[in-house]
């Protein structure tokens, strides 16, 4: 595919959230974000938030300030990490709750 076939893939809405429509968002289930403080996503995660419960959308945020990026994947063997297993556990626990 053309760099520009790539862009666009990327400007899709279901590829990145903060594209989609106000007026579509209203339209979303309850959403449950994970963000990190070392992430260059951090910030979208916030407006993101924002959005949604602008919109009536019922959002619970987990922000783990001190931690980065795919640190959720650190569970066991010598590098594991104990903010992954409490990532893990808060998603567990959320989808308990809205199931």
């Amino acid at each position: 595919p053309s760099l520009i076939e790539k862009a666009k893939k990327a400007l899709n809405p279901e590829v990145s959230p903060l594209l989609v429509h106000d007026e579509q968002l209203d339209k979303l289930p309850s959403t449950h974000i994970l963000s990190v403080g070392h992430d260059r996503l951090r910030d979208e995660a916030f407006i993101y938030e924002g959005r949604l419960k602008r919109a009536g959308v019922q959002v619970v945020h987990h922000h783990y300030e001190n931690t980065f990026h795919g640190s959720i994947t650190f569970l066991y063997g010598s590098l594991a990490l104990d903010i992954a297993r409490e990532m893990v556990q808060d998603i567990v626990e959320y989808i308990k709750e809205n199931l």
